[in-house]
């Protein structure tokens, strides 16, 4: 039986990724990101305008939105230390 030949160098390094478009861009990234947002609510502005839209219901439900949104944040998170969780 042959003996077990010496680990030393047998284990290749871990492998690395060259960095992703994001990774080098994120301001670039960022920007098409906003942008593709706000060309998708145009195009929905444009399509409810045709079928009758309200500025009055479409503010109102943005305030609510945002309101909500502004009282979620505030909540208190648990503690994950607690209960091993």
């Amino acid at each position: 039986m042959q003996p077990m030949p010496p680990l030393e160098g047998a284990v290749h390094p871990p492998r690395v990724d060259p960095p992703t478009f994001v990774e080098r861009h994120p301001r670039a990234w960022a920007l098409m990101w906003i942008a593709m947002w706000f060309a998708s609510a145009a195009v929905s502005l444009l399509k409810l305008e045709r079928d009758g839209f309200s500025w009055v219901v479409a503010l109102t439900a943005v305030f609510a939105a945002s309101n909500l949104g502004y009282w979620i944040a505030r909540l208190e998170r648990p503690d994950p230390g607690v209960n091993g969780a």
